[in-house]
């Protein structure tokens, strides 16, 4: 049995409070967000960290700020935009 986590939308307000979450995590950790190791055969393995669970929602906190996407704009966010642009 696989298991697999259902991708679910969320609501433009959500989305800002996932980037204020991401931010504020990132701003108290010295951590990676993910680990890439190497298994015994010799393949890679990315490893989660405490960090990465706040990258659930990643493409949609991008698209935010993409002008294509038609989502209103926040501008206390805008520090965030810039790091994608």
């Amino acid at each position: 049995m696989s298991n697999r986590k259902t991708y679910t939308h969320l609501s433009q307000s959500d989305i800002a409070l996932q980037i204020e979450s991401l931010v504020q995590a990132i701003e108290k950790s010295d951590a990676p967000a993910f680990r890439i190791t190497q298994s015994r055969s010799g393949y890679e393995r990315i490893e989660a960290t405490k960090l990465s669970r706040y990258f659930t929602h990643i493409k949609q906190m991008v698209d935010l700020f993409d002008e294509r996407v038609g989502y209103f704009r926040f501008s206390r966010f805008d520090g965030f935009a810039r790091l994608w642009h």
